[in-house]
């Protein structure tokens, strides 16, 4: 499936949002979901419990979806 490639001012409203999100949300969406480290090591990283990490990559990305739509429901 070939990649589809999109101008860099289609990625700004995301890169935004993502600057508004909490210094720890931002952390652990970008170990999450970037650099695909599993719960434990992005806990590890940051020297939190796993819960934590839990519920920061479960609110994250419901924080990123309310910055972009302004409804934490919708799905992006």
């Amino acid at each position: 499936m070939p990649v589809e490639h999109h101008p860099v001012e289609a990625h700004w409203p995301v890169l935004h949002s993502f600057g508004l999100l909490p210094q720890r949300q931002r952390e652990v969406i970008f170990l999450r979901f970037w650099a695909d480290l599993d719960t434990v090591e992005t806990s590890r990283v940051l020297g939190c419990t796993t819960g934590s990490a839990t519920s920061r990559t479960s609110r994250g990305p419901a924080r990123l979806r309310e910055a972009l739509t302004g409804d934490p429901a919708v799905v992006i």
